[in-house]
């Protein structure tokens, strides 16, 4: 059990976007992101989605995974935490060069 809780992440985009992509998601079963955040949350949320989401950045994959225990899927939804390592990364995961992935 995880003793401390963690809060809930945040969506970081325009409303409009925010839109676009709950439409495109409550259109599909399966839903691939690379980077974890409030979209594998919405989507979590939603009914019947398999989310699967790779993060770059091992502690907030931590924090993600911690959040699922405390907050598992709903609805019939799953969602799969990979954690993938990059090498160094720059903000949002990315990596700074391409040692450790190529």
């Amino acid at each position: 059990m995880v003793e401390a809780a963690h809060k809930r992440p945040d969506l970081t985009m325009p409303e409009a976007e925010a839109e676009l992509l709950r439409q495109h998601y409550e259109q599909k079963d399966m839903i691939l992101g690379y980077e974890s955040a409030g979209s594998t949350i919405m989507a979590s949320e939603m009914k019947g989605k398999h989310t699967t989401s790779v993060e770059s950045d091992k502690a907030w994959w931590k924090m993600m995974m911690e959040w699922f225990e405390t907050n598992p899927a709903s609805n019939g939804s799953n969602a799969d935490m990979l954690y993938a390592d990059v090498g160094p990364s720059c903000e949002c995961g990315h990596p700074k060069d391409e040692r450790a992935w190529k």
